[in-house]
Parts: structure tokens; sequence; C-alpha cells
């Protein structure tokens, strides 16, 4: 990782900086809510869903590697384990799958434009691996074609259960996830996942009680 430090540059620097802060979980916080009530619910509501399991199927990579981060100056604050990346990983999530329910030619472009400067800050600013972040891409993709498939699932016992149960579900599964893991805290990011989950229980709720009649192209496993 000593070459990382040959090709730093004053001007290179901020750049990098900026293109990881668009994979910080402030962002997503920000993009989610305004997404949701300015643009449209079903896909944000998609994404909020989708970033939830990232963040935990993450931890729990995380976890079982247990790979130390590089051992070069970090211009960014960076804890926990080093492999895969958060935020290569996210990215791929969030910016893949609204390039997908664009299905633009030009959001395609500006996706992958934004994975890869996501990922490439993150070993530039020393906190991660080139592995990582290929590995953290690739998890990435692998959990975008499984959310694909499993939104064709329609478990009519579950949705039976009401979206107020099912929070509930969702969140001793999380809890009892990181009990089990409390190592994980500080990198996957409890915040990460409360916010999220508080974000997934809000759209089940407002899609339950407020919009029977909205959006009537929302997929049926999530109604």
């Amino acid at each position: 990782m000593d070459w990382v430090l040959a090709i730093r540059t004053p001007w290179l620097t901020p750049l990098f900086k900026g293109f990881t802060l668009l994979g910080e979980e402030y962002f997503f916080l920000l993009v989610l809510p305004l997404g949701y009530w300015l643009w449209r619910r079903d896909v944000m509501g998609r994404v909020g869903a989708i970033l939830l399991f990232t963040v935990i199927l993450n931890t729990f990579i995380k976890e079982l590697f247990a790979i130390p981060r590089p051992a070069v100056e970090h211009l960014v604050q960076a804890a926990g384990w080093s492999f895969p990346s958060g935020h290569a990983q996210t990215a791929m999530v969030l910016w893949g799958w609204l390039a997908w329910e664009i299905h633009k030619r030009w959001a395609y472009g500006l996706a992958g434009l934004l994975i890869v400067g996501i990922a490439a800050s993150r070993v530039y600013l020393g906190v991660h691996f080139p592995g990582d972040v290929i590995g953290g891409v690739l998890i990435g993709f692998l959990t975008l074609v499984t959310f694909y498939y499993l939104l064709k699932v329609k478990p009519r016992v579950w949705l039976r259960i009401g979206p107020t149960r099912q929070s509930f579900f969702y969140f001793f599964v999380i809890l009892g996830w990181f009990m089990f893991f409390p190592h994980a805290l500080p990198d996957a990011g409890l915040k990460s996942g409360a916010a999220f989950l508080g974000f997934w229980t809000g759209v089940l709720h407002e899609r339950h009680y407020l919009m029977s009649q909205a959006n009537a192209h929302w997929p049926a496993a999530f109604l």
C-alpha cells in the first residue's frame, strides 16, 4: 500500500474525500427521505430496504474475515475491519439499484462513475486495500441480483401479519445480530442499521395505513 502515498496530491485528496462522502451514512439519510417525499416513494422504499439488508450483510462478512485495515496514513476516520469495503458495497447497491429503476443509459453511466469513484476513494484515502473495494462491489452486485428476485416472491403468510409485527421482527433480528457480534458495532454502524430500519418501518406503515390506493405498481412482496 506504499504506492498510495506516492500518488497523493493536493488536488486529488479533496476530490476523493468528496467521493467518499457519497458513501457515508449521513448522505444516505439525506437522500432517502428527500427521494421518498419529493421523487418516487416506491423506488426509495425499495432502496431503504436493500440498504438495510446490505449494511447487516457487510457486518457479517467483516466479522467473518476480520482483516485489519492498511497500515498507512488514513486521510479520513475509519474503524473496524477492512474487508469488504462498506462504502463500495453500499455504493454498488444504492447507485446500481437507482440506475436499474431509472433504466436509462445516462443513469447507468452516472452510477458507474459514482461506484468507481467511491470505491477508488477508499483506497486512495488509505482505509482499504484494493481487494476490499473489489469485494465490496461484487458483494453489492450479488445483493442487487438477490433483491431483484426476492421482489418477485409473494409471501402471503408474512404479509398477513401486518407492518407493525413485521417491523418488530426486523428489529429483534437486527438487535440479536449486533448482540451476537458486538465488535461489529463501530464499523458496521449501529446508527446506520437503526436509521435504515426506522426508515423502512415508516415506509411499511405509511404504505399500509395512508397510501393504500397510491403507487399501484409497488411490488406485492412489500405491500
